[in-house]
């Protein structure tokens, strides 16, 4: 995680009225050269002990998956996963679960299409997209 994807986290607990917010990152098997999950899990923990004082309405937990990179197909899978776990809202950020042709290097995706099928499908699922252009933290 890095400040920016914190600074999402309390945009996100902020814009929802009297929100818990789960903090739940995948933290299975990834794509070759991503952070490992292990390291994900312990800088997670390290950032919730950080922050537990400040941000107790956070609760964190992490879900054994491996990210299958398949944009706003995976962006649907991830809101049922979560709506699972008693989500109501789910933040989609730019270019969830986004890959690129190992030949020409080019985006499958379009930077928000996995926020508009998000949007798209939230009422059948019963899950409100919180989606937030993209952020940086200066």
């Amino acid at each position: 995680i890095h400040r920016a994807h914190f600074e999402l986290l309390k945009c996100a607990q902020r814009d929802v009225k009297d929100s818990i917010l789960l903090v739940h990152p995948t933290c299975g098997p990834t794509q070759p050269g991503d952070i490992d999950g292990l390291v994900r899990i312990d800088t997670y923990e390290a950032l919730r002990k950080e922050t537990e004082q400040e941000y107790p309405m956070f609760r964190w937990a992490y879900l054994p998956y491996s990210m299958k990179m398949a944009g706003p197909r995976e962006a649907i899978q991830h809101m049922i996963i979560r709506k699972n776990y008693g989500a109501t809202h789910f933040i989609i950020g730019r270019d969830m679960a986004g890959t690129k042709s190992t030949i020409t290097g080019d985006d499958f995706y379009g930077a928000y299409d996995a926020q508009e099928t998000g949007k798209k499908h939230s009422a059948e699922l019963g899950v409100t997209v919180t989606h937030y252009e993209n952020m940086v933290y200066v």
